[in-house]
Order: C-alpha cells, then structure tokens, then sequence
C-alpha cells in the first residue's frame, strides 16, 4: 500500500512516538478505509488527552441550564472576560460591585463582599441544599 503524503508525515510521526514503522503502519492502516483515511480516528489518536477534573463531572449536568455551566467553566479556566483581562482596553479595572478590589474572576466567586451573599441565599433554598457544587463552593472559600 502506497502512502499520501499526509499519510507518511502521519507515519513519522508515529514512529517518533513508537519507534518503530511496523507499529505506524499496522496503526495507518487501521485508519484507513474505502474513501482514504478516516481522520477522525487519526485525530483522536494525536488530540491531547488531559486527565478528567473533579469539577468537570459537577458543572456538566443536564439540569443546569448551559449559559450557567459555560460561564462557570470560563470562571474555573480564568477566561470571563473581566476587567482585568480588558486592562489593555479602558482604565478602570475596579470590581463594579464593590469598587475596592481589582475586578478578577476570583474576586468576583470568591471575595467580593456582594457576590458573597448570593450562594448564601441560595443554599438556603431547597433545591441546593448540600449540593456538590455549593460544598465545592463552600470548601474554595475556606482555602
């Protein structure tokens, strides 16, 4: 079988990992079908893989409306676009709510002194009562 050029750049690569062009061949070819090769399986093979977080299997309900997981998820990764990450954009980077501290993602969470009173509230409504995520929260506030 004769390979593309994608093919054997694949295959060099393969063997850089291996060590061996037996193995990147028998791998290739196990990716390859009817219509050339199937690059999803090429792509699962060269994706990097990290190891699972404990908070991912929380904030991933089906019970939690997205736009609530996606914004806690930019706020646990430090990519909510808060003041100051548009530091370069405009002067103020004060926190909105309470004008005494730099706005961060952690200010905001976790030491904001009016952000602080919204999981209060909240805990003490039926539905999250001793919820994971609420004592995940509880336990962030503590550290």
């Amino acid at each position: 079988m004769k390979l593309s050029l994608e093919q054997a750049q694949i295959r060099d690569r393969i063997v850089g990992a291996f060590g061996s062009p037996q193995v990147a061949k028998q791998l290739i070819e196990t990716w390859a079908s009817s219509n050339g090769l199937d690059t999803s399986k090429a792509y699962e093979f060269f994706r990097p893989k990290h190891a699972r977080q404990p908070w991912q299997a929380m904030i991933w309900q089906a019970y939690i409306p997205p736009k609530f997981t996606f914004i806690l998820w930019l706020g646990i990764r430090e990519r909510l676009s808060t003041r100051d990450r548009l530091a370069f954009l405009q002067e103020e980077t004060s926190c909105s709510l309470c004008i005494n501290r730099s706005e961060s993602a952690k200010h905001l969470f976790f030491d904001c002194p009016f952000s602080e009173r919204v999981p209060k509230m909240a805990w003490h409504q039926p539905p999250y009562v001793n919820h994971p995520m609420c004592n995940q929260m509880a336990k962030e506030r503590e550290d």
